[in-house]
């Protein structure tokens, strides 16, 4: 249900929101990255999901 919730509420977000859900999400991924090394499948979801936006 979170999931869905979260998808649904992404949809109706503005342009600007969604620029800062991007930014926000690289700064996990930079987080992730710096805490794990062998994170190539973390990295490739994140930027499929980059790329649907």
């Amino acid at each position: 249900m979170g999931f869905d919730y979260f998808e649904n509420f992404y949809c109706f977000c503005s342009l600007d929101l969604k620029f800062f859900i991007v930014l926000f999400f690289m700064l996990i991924e930079q987080v992730y990255i710096s805490s794990n090394e062998d994170s190539l499948f973390y990295k490739k979801q994140l930027f499929s999901l980059r790329n649907t936006m």
